[in-house]
């Protein structure tokens, strides 16, 4: 009895943790991917990261419900605002600086936008999430993925995903 006790237990233990916990898009890395501590000027042109990449082969669509940046250290006082870009005919954005409708079609705001993700049949690049980072003090940023709450089929929940951004300004 006690072992069909835990096994029901342990499947409804299960069964709420993949409800929560929709993985739709790669993890975030443990150690820095993008800048390694490059040099911007800080005051400079905003600098923009792709941050959410759907992994291979999941089909369907998420639906953007919040986002919250994992800061680990932010002495530059930078402020970092989140957005959807439909890139241009160019193709995705990695990062890239000064006036992001340069690179994208469109920008929209992230709370309740829907990303489409597997395989794009219209060979147009796909909504992308974005974070820009606004810097007009010297100093140092670390910002380590951020966490994307979205909606995917039955699944409603956070994930940590993106680069791994540290950059230094002078």
């Amino acid at each position: 009895m006690a072992a069909i006790v835990l096994t029901v237990v342990g499947g409804a233990v299960r069964g709420a943790w993949w409800w929560t916990h929709p993985r739709a898009f790669y993890a975030a890395p443990e150690s820095p991917s993008l800048g390694l501590g490059e040099k911007e000027t800080a005051g400079g042109p905003p600098l923009h990261v792709a941050m959410a990449y759907p992994l291979h082969g999941v089909d369907g669509s998420v639906t953007l419900t919040g986002v919250e940046p994992h800061v680990v250290a932010n002495s530059a006082h930078a402020v970092l605002t989140f957005e959807v870009c439909v890139p241009t005919a160019r193709g995705s954005i990695g990062s890239a600086t000064g006036d992001l409708s340069r690179w994208c079609d469109v920008v929209a705001d992230l709370d309740g936008a829907t990303l489409p993700l597997g395989l794009n049949d219209t060979h147009r690049p796909r909504p992308q999430v974005i974070m820009t980072i606004h810097s007009s003090q010297p100093g140092e940023l670390r910002v380590q993925g951020i966490d994307l709450d979205y909606e995917y089929g039955r699944q409603s929940g956070t994930q940590r995903v993106g680069e791994y951004v540290w950059l230094r300004y002078d």
